[in-house]
């Protein structure tokens, strides 16, 4: 009992609750700051090279942080324009494909079968006004997502200027722990540092990677609105091997549709190979494996068991988690192992 007061202390408790009540209210935008904290250890290097050119380093956080800001902004604007010609599309396809369920529906109410030419324009009719829905609410969520693009913005700048300084201040604190206690926040940092390593090269890089390659593909072949479809491409490859087919998928349907059979497979081969397979399941964990110092089944894992658990957010919580899990594990063993060899060693002598 006085080991177990020995750390838990009123002060700990009061810390821990103070801990919690700041978690608490960082959970709304956990995903911009966790994004800021990221994005500013991988430019850190960056900041330094405008330093040295700029002579200033405040102007180099600000031409950093522009880099950042400008090309989101682009982004959301070009998308925007492009919402409701999208929707007139989703229209078109929807009017399109009734007009191929008419001579269904007569082949069907011929053999008695009229319940499913019904269920049939009820699923379409579902479908389209789903399409719509989505398209729509991503416009009203324009303003949430601003809010987040600033604050995301605002900590990075914050992150680059002062995590030097955060650093030194918590390894001064951890140097006044026991060597136990010091080792295991020492293997938990270095847990966190191989976790952002491959969320950035892992997860950032990966759907960069598959954002300009689907723009590529999509415009070689045709496909309308390939920047658009391009830019959710990206955004769904946080989503392993479950979210990019979606896309590729329905501009094949609409090839088809249109009459472009060829095309339509030439998109199915196109995105399963260099937008799911290639990426998902052989550069992401092996690229991760080695940035990060774990086994390639952790980053598998943790990319698919996150979002599992933790919803949304666990796209990037997941493979944080098992990271720093993974690095403490072997730590703690490794330092166990030591001691006892230490200990054989002495008995030997």
């Amino acid at each position: 009992m006085t080991h177990i007061n020995r750390y838990i202390t009123p002060e700990k408790l009061l810390l821990l609750a103070v801990i919690c009540l700041g978690a608490l209210l960082i959970r709304p935008f956990f995903m911009p700051i966790l994004l800021a904290m990221i994005t500013a250890y991988v430019m850190h290097p960056l900041v330094n090279t405008f330093r040295k050119f700029f002579k200033s380093y405040h102007l180099a956080l600000l031409v950093s942080v522009t880099m950042i800001a400008v090309p989101f902004i682009l982004l959301i604007m070009y998308s925007i324009n492009d919402v409701n010609p999208i929707i007139s599309e989703v229209s078109a396809f929807s009017r399109e494909i009734n007009n191929i369920l008419i001579p269904l529906e007569e082949y069907l109410s011929a053999y008695g079968l009229d319940k499913f030419a019904v269920k049939i324009q009820d699923l379409v009719r579902d479908l389209t006004d789903y399409s719509k829905a989505q398209l729509t609410s991503f416009v009203f969520t324009i303003p949430m997502l601003m809010l987040h693009m600033v604050l995301y913005l605002i900590s990075t700048y914050y992150f680059l200027k002062d995590g030097g300084a955060i650093i030194r201040f918590f390894n001064s604190y951890v140097n006044t722990l026991e060597y136990r206690e010091k080792r295991m926040i020492y293997s938990i940092m270095v847990g966190l540092k191989n976790s952002f390593d491959v969320l950035f090269l892992s997860y950032i890089t990966i759907s960069v990677i598959v954002t300009i390659f689907a723009w590529v593909g999509f415009y070689l072949l045709g496909v309308p609105y390939p920047a658009v479809l391009a830019l959710l491409a990206g955004l769904f490859g946080f989503l392993p091997l479950l979210g990019i087919w979606i896309i590729y998928t329905g501009a094949a349907i609409y090839e088809f549709l249109h009459g472009d059979v060829t095309t339509a497979l030439l998109i199915i081969g196109f995105g399963a190979i260099f937008l799911n397979i290639i990426p998902d399941l052989f550069i992401r964990p092996i690229l991760g494996s080695k940035t990060g110092k774990v086994h390639p089944m952790t980053i598998i894992i943790g990319f698919f068991g996150g979002p599992l658990v933790f919803g949304v957010s666990g796209f990037l919580i997941g493979p944080i988690l098992l990271v720093i899990a993974e690095t403490v594990i072997v730590s703690y063993m490794k330092f166990n192992i030591d001691i006892n060899k230490n200990k054989t060693d002495e008995d030997r002598k």
